[in-house]
């Protein structure tokens, strides 16, 4: 493996200590919170019954459920091309990256790595990555004005609104962007793009701007023969994968009390995500802790959102790293020795 990641700079992200950092950094910030609003008492209080037991497992099985859509997302973003074990290693391995990028920037150098690792063409990578934003954006998008009509504003209190909002402004110019450069006019959004990117402070970046460019180009070619049933299955795993990741939010707070307002609590695990999106650190650690007992400190006793906190990042983040750890080495195996018998 390590012979192997001399020559592959992406795998060299994938190191015990690229996570440490993020690790401790999250720990810190609930560690933090226990220390400041912690109450022991309270949390010894809590009824662990069956019922927790069954909330908690809830939670890990919405974990395998959100899995399997987004490995059903990429067999249809893929034509089927890849197999279910190729996409369960490929999500696992993604997902493990996101714990050592920053949200805000995503893992696309190392979707495109490993995507054309798999034998798939760089044009086609291109693609798949670009669509992949553009139906994230949409079911963003289309979730949260759904929610606004049902919840009014309600759903937003707090200074965290404020970053919640520059979240959705985020995705909705993204979302619009792309959809535009796909489907109507790819030589404009070129063209803006390259301006963008011409302006000072953003010309460093300028190389990365012109490849995008070129990107929305291929992907736009490649799509005009796509049939409804490509887009009704990759849009039903975007829904299904990210309707999941919410929910673990509704399980954890009923596996410690119940509460009638469980569309609120969705609605804010949809807000939490945008705020999460905005964050620079890797896989938003300590924002992301620090977000939640900040969101959702009024759903709960006093003083036991830090270890709410705790449940959740260990079904949406602490879960994954040591999946990644075992599935690595065997991707690693599986593409190296295939690309050695060709």
């Amino acid at each position: 493996m390590t012979e192997l990641s001399q020559g592959d700079d992406v795998l060299q992200q994938f190191s015990y200590r690229k996570l440490i950092i993020p690790i401790l950094f999250g720990f810190l910030v609930i560690g933090f919170f226990i220390f400041k609003d912690f109450d022991a008492e309270k949390l010894r209080s809590i009824n662990w019954n069956l019922t927790s037991a069954f909330w908690l497992t809830m939670a890990a099985v919405a974990i395998v459920i959100r899995h399997i859509f987004l490995m059903m997302r990429l067999r249809y973003l893929s034509d089927r091309e890849l197999n279910w074990y190729q996409s369960f290693q490929l999500i696992s391995l993604w997902e493990f990256s996101s714990c050592v990028t920053p949200s805000s920037v995503g893992g696309t150098a190392v979707s495109l790595y490993f995507l054309t690792k798999e034998g798939i063409s760089v044009g086609r990578t291109t693609t798949i990555i670009l669509i992949t934003v553009f139906l994230d954006g949409l079911y963003f998008t289309l979730l949260i004005l759904v929610v606004w009509l049902i919840l009014g504003s309600s759903f937003l209190s707090g200074g965290w609104s404020y970053i919640f909002l520059v979240g959705f402004l985020f995705n909705v110019i993204a979302f619009v962007v792309i959809a535009y450069g796909l489907f109507f006019s790819p030589s404009s959004i070129q063209w803006l793009i390259r301006k963008v990117f011409s302006l000072p402070y953003i010309r460093r970046w300028k190389s990365i701007g012109e490849k995008t460019a070129v990107d929305l180009l291929v992907a736009s070619k490649e799509l005009k023969n796509k049939s409804l049933g490509y887009w009704l299955g990759s849009f039903i795993g975007t829904a299904g994968a990210w309707t999941f990741r919410f929910l673990i939010v509704n399980f954890v707070i009923l596996a410690v009390i119940y509460n009638s307002e469980q569309l609120l609590i969705f609605a804010r695990s949809v807000a939490l995500y945008l705020v999460m999106a905005v964050s620079p650190t890797p896989g938003s650690s300590g924002a992301a802790e620090g977000s939640f007992i900040w969101i959702y400190k009024n759903f709960a006793q006093e003083g036991i959102a830090p270890a709410l906190a705790l449940f959740w990042r260990i079904f949406t983040y602490y879960a994954f790293i040591p999946l990644g750890f075992i599935v690595l080495p065997q991707w690693i195996k599986r593409v190296y020795s295939k690309q050695n018998k060709q």
